[in-house]
């Protein structure tokens, strides 16, 4: 993969983060609804951890030495071990994204968690045919957190602050 192309899924996986968080803010679900919703922010995600695990085992399991991996098996591993930390990560920040959006937030994390999924499936695709994919899904699936968290407090924190003061 060239840098230019790194450039242009990096930038890609920019503009993917961008229109969640926008998707995400549009949706129309009311803030009491945040108990009922809450259990399924990690939905789409787990469903995928579940077939990147499945896809491994089954991988793992087709080879005819059980001391060695094939190939397509080991990425797999790769992919569940990073899928893992992204959802950890996820899993630490969403709960209070859906707060920090106050009334955007509970639509803002079910649009993270389908996007999740996606980014998470590109990025398995990827790992098995194109780095320039596989970059784009590792992108996909980290800048929308982060952004929606830099923008959130850049946005929220000086509404909190100035509620203090009052």
């Amino acid at each position: 993969m060239t840098k230019q192309l790194g450039w242009i899924a990096t930038g890609a996986g920019l503009l993917w983060a961008i229109a969640v968080i926008i998707i995400g803010t549009m949706l129309d679900i009311p803030p009491f609804s945040r108990v009922l919703i809450a259990p399924y922010f990690f939905l789409a995600p787990g469903l995928v951890l579940i077939a990147m695990v499945v896809a491994h085992t089954i991988r793992g399991l087709s080879t005819h030495d059980p001391e060695t991996l094939s190939s397509g098996s080991a990425i797999d591993a790769a992919v569940v071990r990073d899928t893992v930390n992204h959802a950890v990560l996820a899993l630490s920040l969403w709960p209070a994204l859906s707060f920090v959006w106050l009334n955007d937030g509970l639509g803002l994390v079910m649009s993270l968690s389908v996007a999740f999924a996606i980014a998470r499936i590109l990025f398995w695709i990827g790992a098995h045919k194109s780095a320039v994919l596989r970059l784009f899904g590792l992108m996909a699936t980290l800048l929308p957190t982060l952004l929606a968290l830099l923008w959130g407090l850049l946005v929220r924190l000086p509404e909190f602050i100035s509620g203090l003061s009052a």
